[in-house]
């Protein structure tokens, strides 16, 4: 009795001190509501994970610090539908700035997810064939298939975003409303924080005179002045696609005078972009442009600023496109271990040029001259082009498509060599003489005789992938057969008749033939079979089926 009593005493004890941490913790304002979840990344695991590279619609900008986060079933809330199919989200994943969420369901019959609304009350996929065709099973944009029922998807935060997704489920395709919400805490960014940058010019004509970064609510931007008048609107882009989006002032940023009546332009900003392409639109060439004088891209010059919010610092100068080259070298005395190109400024305008750098392996080639190697021999010191710390900087190059003179000198021989080199693509060639660049070009035109052929086949199996068979007639004799007949398609190469049998849901393989008339085997009587047929060509040796063509089922007699 003594020990029940005692045991019961310390049970009691037990709960009441749990209960009085419990409420320390609720008194000291820990919060044990089902809100957002708290942010709290798993390090290294980004990796992981595939992320969607396609251009979305979608804000899925964050606050969040890059990793990955685990959301609780109760910071996951899914609207829409029947019930029957659901979606879940598990996981976050932040990169650079943009959230992405792994989305899982428990049907098996869903197929792809369409961030945004379904097209038609219906929602069939005949709705919605700019989100998915299934002939050609072409996705639209923000659509995703999923795999293993899974899809890694852009998604909003804390906010309920519509989205859709697709079943088979049905008797015909049908894409379903849904809703998601995601709950978890994003930081809050400053209101009204700034940071003021010192500028370096490397430029006269695009010369900053001040720059900062304002950050209002939780969007940033990047604020400067420059010292001339001679640019009106700015685009945030690389010039070869803001000359492919062409003349709209509306989509531009356009200066605003500031105090000190400077020409002030304001872009939006990612703090964590450091160099950042910017075009600039010349009021004089524009002018020129609107009187028809001029092209469009004529307008455009193509700069970039470099940020350093840590040091404080931006820097203007022209824009550099900077890549790798492949090497195709035939010179084994010039050894070359690689090479890149740093395209400078706008192809459209004047100061547009390229500088090439080749790195090469020894020493054993310590000059290198932009000509022939006669005139190499009688070229100032100045005009010859030294090895520094491995390497050869040719600047200012012109059309290097085309083949160009280039003279190298071997040290100890004490001589200059001629050879030929130009850029294909991205590979650099170095040939010794022009009958290897005959050589060259043979290998180009059956390269490209290839590349001809194959898209001949490719538009032929498009083609043939929409062919169909017309004027299909099946007649039942009374002789337990059927005869069927179709008009000749001079573009097939020939058809595919299929049968489906009584009490049964699925066609199966007749006859592949290459006549427009075929005539069946017997079959039993008063019974109703059905029939299609398609047209199929041969491309390449491979069969590319066409449309199947039903005909109604029909009894034998």
């Amino acid at each position: 009795m003594r020990k029940s009593i005692l045991k019961l005493f310390v049970t009691i004890i037990a709960v009441t001190v749990a209960m009085s941490f419990s409420g320390l913790a609720a008194f000291a304002g820990e919060d044990t509501s089902a809100g957002a979840a708290k942010a709290k990344a798993e390090a290294g695991q980004i990796d992981d994970y595939v992320l969607p590279t396609a251009e979305t619609d979608t804000d899925n900008s964050t606050t969040l610090a890059n990793g990955v986060y685990e959301i609780a079933a109760e910071n996951f809330i899914f609207e829409g539908g029947t019930k029957k199919a659901k979606y879940f989200c598990t996981k976050v994943i932040v990169k650079n700035g943009k959230s992405y969420g792994e989305f899982e369901t428990n049907s098996s019959y869903m197929t792809h997810i369409f961030l945004g609304e379904k097209k038609g009350e219906g929602g069939l996929d005949s709705d919605n064939l700019d989100l998915f065709n299934p002939e050609t099973n072409a996705v639209g944009k923000d659509v995703y298939p999923l795999k293993d029922k899974k899809v890694i998807i852009p998604v909003k935060l804390n906010t309920k975003t519509p989205f859709a997704g697709r079943t088979t489920a049905m008797s015909e395709p049908h894409w379903i409303q849904y809703w998601y919400t995601v709950k978890i805490d994003e930081p809050e960014v400053n209101p009204g924080e700034a940071a003021v940058l010192t500028p370096t010019n490397k430029l006269n004509m695009f010369k900053l005179v001040s720059a900062s970064v304002v950050t209002e609510n939780k969007d940033s931007y990047l604020v400067f002045a420059l010292s001339g008048k001679g640019y009106e609107y700015i685009i945030k882009d690389n010039v070869n696609s803001a000359a492919e989006k062409g003349d709209h002032p509306e989509n531009w940023t356009k200066f605003m005078l500031n105090q000190k009546g400077e020409y002030e332009f304001k872009i939006p900003f990612d703090k964590k972009e450091t160099k950042i392409p910017l075009v600039a639109v010349s009021k004089k060439y524009y002018d020129k442009f609107k009187a028809g004088e001029v092209d469009f891209s004529r307008c455009l010059f193509a700069r970039q600023v470099e940020v350093n919010l840590e040091k404080k610092t931006i820097v203007s100068d022209n824009y550099h496109n900077i890549f790798d080259l492949k090497i195709d070298n035939k010179v084994k005395e010039l050894s070359v271990k690689g090479a890149s190109m740093d395209e400078v400024g706008s192809p459209f305008a004047n100061d547009f040029s390229r500088n090439l750098t080749i790195t090469v392996n020894d020493d054993s080639v310590d000059k290198l001259f932009l000509g022939s190697a006669a005139d190499a021999e009688k070229a100032e010191d100045k005009d010859v082009i030294k090895l520094a710390e491995n390497a050869f900087a040719l600047n200012n190059l012109k059309n290097v498509s085309d083949k160009f003179p280039v003279a190298f000198h071997n040290k100890k021989e004490g001589k200059w060599y001629d050879r030929f080199m130009h850029i294909a693509g991205k590979t650099l060639k170095i040939q010794k003489s022009n009958e290897e660049t005959i050589q060259d070009l043979e290998k180009e035109v059956a390269d490209k005789e290839k590349e001809i052929k194959a898209l001949k086949n490719e538009l032929a199996a498009e083609k043939a992938k929409h062919m169909t068979v017309s004027n299909l007639k099946i007649k039942a004799g009374k002789n337990l057969k059927f005869t069927l007949t179709w008009k000749k398609n001079k573009d097939a190469s020939g058809y595919v008749v299929q049968i489906k049998k009584p009490g049964s849901k699925k066609y199966v393989a007749l006859k592949t033939l290459s006549a427009s008339k075929y005539v069946t085997g017997k079959y039993k009587k008063n019974k109703k079979y059905g029939f299609r047929i398609c047209t199929y060509k041969k491309i390449d040796g491979k069969k590319v089926y066409g449309i199947w063509k039903t005909y109604k089922t029909i009894k034998c007699k």
